[in-house]
């Protein structure tokens, strides 16, 4: 947390193209630390009756908190444009996050650590056991699954602003006030999720909703008008991110207990260096073709990613287990 604030910082009050990619990746190196562990943690400190819960509610309540930043920050922004200028309000808006983050390091202090049941460590060790999670048939399957999911996202999610900015000429605090409403509806509909798992099972609730999500991401890079795009949007980003829980526990429960934290930074790693890679991508076809083009794009990505996870992992649908959450392995 504390590193992720010092990034955010750096970035903030670079002056130089060299210092604003070297924090950026000092930013991105923590976050990953971070992102990394949750799903694990969450998994070791709940039992199987109450784990789809937890994993909603932090859902929730990460969306409701990040929904409440895009509409300060946007406010902010737009409030400080004009007295101080555009670059020192979006530095001043960096700056307010990147405390609140390093804050995040105090609650941190009040959890006790466990022993952990990750087994010896050393390099020997490490090496093992990045084999063992390279072998294992689920863990590649869900490599492949966030490598797709990761390269759609990557065309679009870090260029909606932009797409809102330059195509409907939205301001700031109309961005903020659009990216905030959407967190509000996916926190809201991620509670829902639990619900639908009990009707359909995981597997058909998560292509179920990501299927549902293609037609919305169509209508947003269609239609030249800000209230279609953002309904859309709305509906789209609810649809995509309410199943989050259910894949972040799915990934958790088919694998062994000693192998989840790699597992975890596995299908972490394919999901974010898949974005990298289609942020680039993205960026070209937006300079060379259209802002629409990226979505049409991610559109059939989302497509062959629904088709791969349906056709890895509908047996653990299939399957009767003897007791909720118990590992299918």
């Amino acid at each position: 947390a504390l590193t992720i604030g010092l990034g955010t910082l750096g970035m903030a009050w670079s002056r130089a193209t060299w210092s604003l990619i070297l924090f950026k990746a000092i930013y991105g190196f923590a976050f990953a630390f971070q992102s990394v562990t949750i799903a694990p943690f969450l998994m070791e400190n709940s039992t199987p009756k109450e784990r789809a819960h937890l994993f909603g509610v932090n859902f929730a309540s990460h969306t409701f908190a990040t929904m409440i930043g895009n509409f300060g920050s946007g406010l902010i922004a737009d409030a400080l444009i004009e007295p101080c200028g555009a670059l020192l309000s979006y530095r001043v808006t960096l700056t307010i996050f990147a405390v609140g983050v390093m804050a995040a390091a105090f609650f941190y202090s009040f959890i006790k650590d466990q022993q952990s049941a990750c087994g010896p460590s050393g390099k020997e060790a490490i090496i093992k056991g990045l084999s063992e999670a390279i072998s294992l048939k689920e863990a590649r399957q869900l490599v492949v699954y966030n490598l797709l999911i990761g390269f759609g996202a990557g065309m679009v999610v870090p260029f909606f602003n932009v797409f809102l900015s330059q195509k409907l000429n939205a301001t700031a605090r109309e961005v903020g006030l659009i990216l905030a409403v959407s967190q509000i509806i996916t926190g809201l509909a991620s509670l829902a999720a639990p619900i639908m798992v009990v009707k359909m099972g995981k597997i058909k609730s998560v292509v179920t909703s990501q299927l549902c999500s293609i037609p919305f991401l169509l209508m947003i890079a269609l239609p030249p008008n800000v209230s279609v795009v953002s309904i859309s949007f709305f509906i789209r980003n609810a649809l995509m991110n309410m199943v989050n829980p259910i894949t972040s526990n799915l990934s958790m429960e088919i694998v062994p207990e000693r192998m989840r934290t790699r597992v975890s930074s596995f299908t972490r790693m394919a999901n974010e260096g898949a974005r990298s890679l289609s942020a680039i991508v993205a960026g070209v076809l937006m300079e060379h073709v259209s802002l629409e083009a990226p979505y049409f794009v991610t559109s059939v990505v989302y497509l062959a990613a629904s088709f791969c996870y349906y056709n890895f992992f509908i047996r653990f649908d299939h399957q009767e287990n003897g007791e909720e959450g118990q590992p299918a392995v």
